[in-house]
């Protein structure tokens, strides 16, 4: 019973945390741009971070939805939870090690970056160790996990070929060029596939253990 009321705080506090960032970069993106509404609006929705916070708010969403609908027990699946929560740890890491700038940013600018890039991703990396991990994982759909990152990046080098629009620096085909942006990308597909299969490796051995200790 606990287990469950902490799970359920968790979920709303990643929805409302997380709702609450999107907004607030919303809004600073509308208040600070230089392009036509409709472009801007498409650039915001162009961001790995953007989408992929959109999808921990769907997927906390979704437990909440009655148990029969159809999107509570896709959401439910541990197999879309952990897939999910490696893509926004994935945006943490990047944004940590590769994107963070040296100056930081201020005011509402700076309390969604930090939302999107820092504790939604530690909160989903939370729920998944809580309440995700020690539940059994089919490895067979990992490749199926693929399909969202990869799918992002060959849209990106579209767009980017029609708008001239390159939403980060690694992929930035007008100053690294093709080459190295399709190693850039293949790169960070390999690090989704390598952390796939270590969070359902350690969520498998968690799982068999504890069948065998009841």
């Amino acid at each position: 019973m606990q287990n469950k009321q902490l799970q359920k705080g968790f979920i709303y506090t990643g929805i409302i945390v997380g709702l609450a960032g999107i907004i607030i970069q919303f809004i600073v993106m509308l208040i600070n741009r230089q392009v036509p509404l409709p472009e801007a609006i498409i650039r915001f929705f162009s961001f790995f971070t953007i989408l992929s916070n959109c999808m921990v708010v769907a997927l906390l969403t979704g437990q909440l939805l009655p148990a029969g609908s159809r999107f509570h027990q896709f959401a439910g699946r541990n197999e879309v939870a952990t897939a999910v929560s490696i893509y926004i740890i994935v945006v943490g890491v990047v944004y940590q090690i590769i994107l963070r700038k040296p100056i930081p940013l201020e005011g509402w600018h700076r309390v969604a970056d930090d939302i999107l890039h820092l504790y939604i991703p530690l909160l989903m990396l939370l729920y998944w160790i809580l309440f995700i991990s020690s539940k059994k994982i089919d490895v067979k759909t990992i490749p199926y996990w693929l399909i969202y990152p990869a799918a992002y990046f060959v849209y990106t080098l579209l767009r980017g070929s029609i708008g001239q629009f390159y939403p980060y620096p690694f992929v930035n085909v007008t100053v690294l060029g093709y080459p190295k942006v399709l190693f850039n990308s293949a790169m960070l597909v390999l690090f989704f596939l390598v952390l796939s299969f270590m969070f359902a490796g350690i969520a498998n051995r968690r799982y068999k253990n504890n069948r065998i200790a009841d």
